[in-house]
């Protein structure tokens, strides 16, 4: 990825609270007979990562010898390991400082940076984000991976002593934002576990569909309100005119 490649996101608040997590528990490696949170954990980082315009090559939960499951983007390398994954975050993380303005200067394209660092730090806690939604008594995939990424990336936004507390409200923001669209969480799951890999086309198709479906059952719920609205309003005038 070079700076050419990144579009401005959408700018987001950045309320702060305290946060001193680590990943913990068992290994993402898990076999398919646990791919029901693994399936939530990926499609909670695809669903976050299209949320914010991120592309989507694939997402797969079909293991590999470095991963359970895993979320490509457009230039991502997918034989790269976790460690060559982090390395070639950090070297990206350095240069992007240099972007980054100082006291009087202008944001330029630092700013188009700092959108995208923090959607992708939010990104990156969604996949533990969507476990938790699936099954909050369930024992956490391991996410290092994903948290040692967000916080390169929480790194170049925020000084050192806000980086914990910058990572619980990503957290925060990710849970929330899977929470408003639980339906496309819950389609996305459904249909990664049963096929095991989605391309970005089958991705997008699967969002949108469950977006018409809520629409549509939103809609026939308002008619139906208002047929009952309609009807006792005609009871209510029927009364009126007996009295």
């Amino acid at each position: 990825m070079s700076f050419d490649d990144l579009d401005a996101a959408k700018a987001y608040p950045f309320p702060l609270a305290a946060f001193d997590g680590e990943p913990r528990g068992v290994s993402s490696s898990a076999p398919r007979g646990c791919a029901s949170p693994l399936a939530f954990h990926e499609s909670g980082h695809v669903l976050v990562s299209r949320f914010y315009g991120l592309p989507i090559k694939s997402v797969t939960i079909v293991p590999t010898a470095f991963y359970g499951g895993r979320v490509l983007g457009l230039d991502a390398d997918q034989d790269a390991s976790p460690a060559e994954q982090i390395a070639a975050t950090a070297r990206l993380c350095q240069q992007a400082r240099a972007l980054l303005a100082g006291p009087g200067e202008d944001l330029a394209d630092g700013s188009i940076w700092a959108m995208h660092a923090a959607c992708r730090t939010i990104e990156l806690m969604a996949g533990h984000a969507g476990e938790r939604l699936f099954d909050e008594r369930a024992p956490p995939l391991d996410w290092a991976t994903d948290l040692a990424l967000a916080r390169l990336y929480a790194s170049t936004i925020c000084a050192p002593a806000a980086i914990a507390a910058y990572l619980h409200f990503a957290a925060q923001e990710a849970r929330a934002i899977l929470s408003r669209y639980r339906p496309c969480l819950d389609a996305l799951a459904a249909a990664l576990e049963a096929s095991g890999t989605l391309d970005g086309a089958e991705i997008d198709r699967i969002i949108a569909t469950a977006i018409d479906e809520v629409a549509m059952r939103q809609e026939k719920a308002r008619r139906a309100q208002r047929r009952e609205t309609v009807e006792r309003a005609a009871l209510f005038l029927k009364e009126i005119e007996n009295a």
